[in-house]
């Protein structure tokens, strides 16, 4: 039974959720879908092809209020360690809703992130046909992650150590509570939509064994929604970090890296930026946190491969099959000497 103000949410979710944005949210969606561990066999034409039809029922049923779910698969990729991450998969009509609500909030939320050298998604540019014959397309983090390496080369020749780490868990410890509370002081956003949002999340969490619902845990899934709003769950590691001026500070997600001219200065970071995330009932990693001598981040980011990759990717780009010989003759010195310096390239 729905309740008496029900009408008065309804006119405000209709401004989000309807057929033609619906419409629109699928056909990046489903280039998203494509990159998922278990592949549709015909790349979800079935859908592109009644896409008309899902649409509109899924906006009749959100205005009707019996909008629901399906229950998703939870599955394990291994990590390191015998661990693993717990992806979930769920059906694309829910997956459609989920990434329309969020891209509601995406612009204010992106704008307002507090530090310009926090990277989560990559670079909306053009790519070329070769490019998305090969499969990187603009959800690829090859980008954002160039540019984060870019950020830690820069400073770690200014700087004496550099702090390296990341957030323990971060997707699986991110309480809804706290993210309905950041995105509620960033965006201007109605109540009903932050509460259909934190609906449709809470039935795509794991909840194992009949076990009541605990709000916490964000989907780890093939799909921008997900990453847009952990993101924002680190804007205030981003300030404190910013305000703090504790040397040069760069994030991609959930990895930070801190630039500092001492080791008491490392260990400060640390200690302010874990208290920061406990606030938010988040820790850091304890076991990949360490303090890094620039020649030792050198190696740790792998900046002299990276480089050389780089190289061979502009070779191939501007001179095509012309460049292959280049490139395999570089590749073959790397068999005897190992990979070469920028400069001998």
């Amino acid at each position: 039974m729905r309740s008496p103000k029900f009408h008065h949410n309804r006119s405000v979710i209709e401004t989000v959720v309807t057929k033609p944005i619906l419409k629109r949210r699928w056909k990046s969606l489903g280039r998203q879908l494509r990159n998922q561990l278990f592949l549709d066999v015909v790349e979800f034409k079935d859908i592109d092809a009644q896409i008309n039809e899902i649409a509109e029922n899924i906006e009749q049923q959100i205005r009707n209020g019996s909008y629901q779910p399906a229950k998703p698969t939870h599955y394990l990729v291994e990590k390191s360690r015998g661990l693993c991450r717990q992806m979930t998969q769920s059906e694309p009509r829910d997956l459609l809703v989920l990434e329309t609500l969020t891209n509601s909030l995406k612009h204010e939320l992106v704008e307002s992130r507090p530090s310009k050298r926090s990277f989560f998604e990559p670079d909306q540019q053009r790519f070329t046909r070769r490019e998305r014959r090969l499969g990187i397309d603009e959800y690829s983090s090859i980008k954002p992650w160039k540019d984060f390496q870019q950020a830690i080369f820069a400073f770690s020749k200014e700087r004496k150590f550099i702090v390296v780490t990341d957030v323990a868990n971060f997707y699986d410890f991110i309480s809804f509570k706290h993210l309905r509370n950041i995105i509620s002081s960033i965006c201007q956003v109605r109540e009903p939509l932050l509460d259909l949002l934190i609906f449709v999340l809470n039935e795509m969490a794991w909840t194992p064994d009949y076990m009541p619902r605990s709000e916490v845990g964000l989907p780890q899934m093939e799909s921008n929604a997900p990453r847009v709003l952990a993101n924002a769950m680190l804007y205030e590691l981003d300030r404190v970090a910013e305000e703090k001026a504790f040397g040069e500070y760069v994030r991609y997600m959930d990895d930070i890296d801190v630039g500092v001219d001492s080791i008491s200065k490392a260990k400060e970071s640390i200690r302010d930026i874990d208290l920061t995330l406990q606030s938010r009932q988040l820790r850091l990693n304890s076991s990949k946190t360490r303090i890094l001598t620039p020649a030792e981040a050198f190696d740790h980011f792998c900046i002299r491969e990276n480089q050389f990759l780089d190289f061979c990717s502009d070779i191939i780009e501007r001179k095509g099959i012309t460049g292959h010989d280049t490139v395999k003759r570089a590749l073959g010195c790397i068999l005897i000497n190992g990979i070469p310096k920028l400069g001998d390239l």
